[in-house]
């Protein structure tokens, strides 16, 4: 790996990787709800009995610990490291596109960039 990089005359090298995953899931109620049951109709009207109960909501959402190291080429200690809490609220590439930006200020406030 080192010796394809240095062909291709990069200098350093950002490695991003997740080191665990977190799976919260979050059980919310929901308002009351009604079911009507019609009894005996009679074509004028109609008797109706209502029950109603609890409808249970719930999501799960995903965390995940993301370690990040700037390596110059050829050093085999990271001259940068990071590590951030991910959460993952669509897929997990929508997490990734949307912590790159991050990133990027976290080595622009290190004057990296």
């Amino acid at each position: 790996m080192v010796a394809k990089v240095k062909k291709l005359g990069v200098t350093n090298v950002l490695v991003t990787r997740s080191i665990s995953r977190q799976e919260v899931t979050n059980q919310q109620s929901g308002g009351l709800y009604f079911k009507e049951t019609s009894l005996y109709p009679d074509g004028w009207s109609s008797s109706t009995v209502a029950s109603s109960g609890q409808r249970e909501a719930g999501y799960t959402t995903d965390y995940l610990t993301v370690e990040s190291n700037l390596f110059v080429v050829g050093n085999k200690n990271p001259v940068w490291s990071n590590l951030a809490e991910l959460k993952v609220e669509d897929s997990r590439q929508d997490g990734v596109n949307k912590f790159i930006p991050f990133l990027v200020e976290q080595l622009e406030l290190s004057n990296l960039l």
